[in-house]
């Protein structure tokens, strides 16, 4: 029962932070649909700014991998897409994101992968810090 109630509470602060976009149409692919929703949510996240480029094509990687559902799947997509994860971060010049992104490339090197859930989360968490820095100021 409790590790019923602590996924559910997992799974409601996931939503929160990010604005409660929906799953991507496709496991694992992008389709421009897909994109365009996950794109809305981050951008109702962020209080209706637009991402910088940058931060825009890594978002595109980034959403539909975050989104899917937890398992062996998402695990697998996300580290076929590890080094692209990292190209992109390098492109937002925020070396936290990059250590994150390179930290996320390690844990998908180790048998089993015993450090992805963790390494992820750090990553995600990390570009939305980026994402919310680079809102212009308020007036």
């Amino acid at each position: 029962m409790r590790t019923l109630r602590l996924a559910c509470l997992l799974s409601a602060l996931s939503l929160a932070a990010c604005g409660g976009s929906p799953p991507p149409a496709a496991h694992g692919a992008e389709t421009s649909t897909s994109a365009h929703a996950h794109e809305g949510g981050h951008k109702d996240h962020a209080h209706g700014h637009a991402l910088p480029p940058a931060l825009k094509d890594l978002h595109g990687v980034l959403a539909p991998l975050w989104h899917a559902e937890k398992g062996p799947g998402r695990v697998d997509a996300t580290c076929a897409k590890a080094d692209v994860l990292r190209e992109r971060s390098e492109a937002t010049k925020d070396a936290d994101l990059v250590r994150d992104a390179v930290a996320l490339g390690e844990a998908c090197k180790k048998e089993g992968r015993p450090e992805f859930e963790a390494r992820f989360h750090a990553f995600h968490e990390r570009f939305h810090v980026v994402m919310e820095a680079s809102k212009p100021p308020s007036k």
